[in-house]
């Protein structure tokens, strides 16, 4: 798969994906993914707008394509993957595309832990 760039792109395919993704296109052999109400294949623009739509009527704001990418890398890094390994799942071409993603992740994972073990809850009153 080729995204923005042309870059070339990795995508895991789990079974559940693969069959979500057959059910969606109902056997179609191929062409664009993503079809407007009259079949034709669907504008990047026009893609962005329709999932915005979608994030307002389930009460998520702030849904566009980038922050699944977005959390897709974080949670890889959360998870304990090498960065290496995201690098690559993300198609960054320079180590520090994604090592800023790490430092995010370190700083939140460390918020996570001084909360979980913060002293100041074990003081008697």
């Amino acid at each position: 798969m080729h995204g923005k760039g042309n870059k070339e792109r990795y995508v895991a395919l789990t079974p559940f994906l693969v069959g979500l993704l057959h059910s969606y296109t109902q056997g179609r052999p191929g062409g664009p993914l993503l079809l407007t109400n009259d079949g034709r294949g669907m504008s990047r623009e026009r893609a962005r707008k329709r999932l915005a739509l979608v994030g307002e009527r389930v009460g998520v704001p702030h849904v566009y394509p980038h922050r699944f990418r977005i959390t897709f890398i974080t949670e890889m890094l959360q998870a304990g993957a090498d960065i290496g390994a995201v690098q690559v799942m993300a198609g960054h071409s320079q180590i520090e595309q994604t090592v800023h993603y790490a430092g995010f992740t370190a700083a939140t994972r460390a918020l996570d832990l001084a909360r979980r073990y913060n002293p100041a809850d074990r003081l008697v009153r």
